[in-house]
């Protein structure tokens, strides 16, 4: 490995890399409080990775479902096909304007810097699609 600092979680893989290392290889506790979420995002990773090396979505979905029911969450199975639930609207009214949904153009799930830079999202038009629902015609309050 190069020399350099590293905040990886030890794995057998990554403790035979470092054995040639010896004494130049400084190893540290992880934070109680950061225990699961170190632990959490390495499983991420490995998951990550397999999922990626399999081509049918069939076989993605028993892979994870496996693992689900491993952890005893059977209410958490992902149904097949996979899908987002991308929002809940208010039923159609007769006589009302239609209820629109304006998505953001990143995803809601994932943290983004958003610097307003020429051809990247605008950070007012990615809240105000984060605000989501709005009548159509209806004009919406400013705050």
């Amino acid at each position: 490995m190069q020399r350099g600092i590293y905040e990886e979680l030890l794995t057998a893989q990554l403790s035979q890399r470092l054995e040639s290392l010896g004494d130049s290889v400084h190893l540290g506790a992880v934070a109680e409080a950061d225990v699961p979420a170190v632990l959490s995002r390495h499983v991420y990773e490995v998951l990550r990775r397999r999922l990626s090396n399999i081509k049918s979505d069939e076989q993605r979905l028993a892979l994870v479902n496996s693992v689900l029911q491993h952890l005893a969450v059977g209410d958490d199975e992902v149904l097949n096909p996979a899908r987002h639930l991308l929002a809940v609207l208010d039923t159609r009214v007769p006589g009302l304007p239609g209820t629109t949904t304006t998505r953001p153009a990143t995803p809601l799930s994932d943290a983004a810097l958003l610097t307003n830079a020429r051809g990247e999202p605008n950070l007012g038009a990615e809240v105000k699609a984060e605000s989501g629902v709005h009548q159509s015609g209806v004009r919406r309050p400013r705050w």
